[in-house]
């Protein structure tokens, strides 16, 4: 009997008609995350701000809506500075974080690889252009290929006023340009 039991419950909950416990806290993060990432794609950086804070508190040891969070953080648009810098540094704390767990995992190198690019962007925004090459430098050490590494760099570099490396950096962003057409 308890088989018959089991097996009617097994069959209502693959047709939706029961929820099945066990599966459906996973299954409802990965549409959360999944709305947030369409959010992104349709470019309302706005509402995926907002929703990706309230996803971090929701879940806040999931990496991948820290990085997709910060992202969006990032690109919103804000009323005033004050609202952008503190903005920017809970995007910092949501892409730090990610970054640290994308770098231990090996099937998530290009993730790794756009944490660090995007953490180093926004050290680059809020004038941190020692950090910004920091973020910059591991991110060319993983693929010396990434163009726009190179040339935020040699911005980093030039506003800093140090010209000789602001050039060599942007010497390597056409080296990698021209890496990038040979792929083609």
């Amino acid at each position: 009997m308890r088989k018959i039991i089991a097996g009617c419950l097994l069959w209502a909950t693959a047709l939706g008609a029961v929820e099945n416990p066990a599966v459906h806290p996973v299954a409802e993060e990965k549409k959360k995350i999944s709305q947030l990432e369409t959010l992104l794609a349709e470019k309302k950086y706005g509402e995926a701000a907002e929703y990706g804070q309230a996803l971090s508190r929701e879940y806040p040891e999931n990496h991948s809506i820290l990085y997709l969070s910060g992202i969006a953080i990032l690109y919103a648009p804000y009323q005033t500075l004050q609202q952008r810098d503190a903005a920017f540094s809970t995007a910092l704390q949501f892409l730090q974080s990610s970054e640290k767990i994308f770098a231990l995992t090996p099937l998530s190198r290009e993730k790794y690889q756009k944490t660090l690019f995007y953490t180093g962007l926004l050290y680059q925004l809020i004038g941190n252009n020692d950090m910004a090459i920091g973020c910059y430098t591991k991110l060319v050490a993983t693929d010396p290929a990434e163009a726009e590494a190179w040339y935020n760099m040699g911005v980093c570099f030039h506003e800093k006023g140090n010209l000789i490396e602001a050039n060599r950096a942007w010497l390597k962003y056409f080296e990698a340009l021209r890496m990038r057409e040979e792929d083609f």
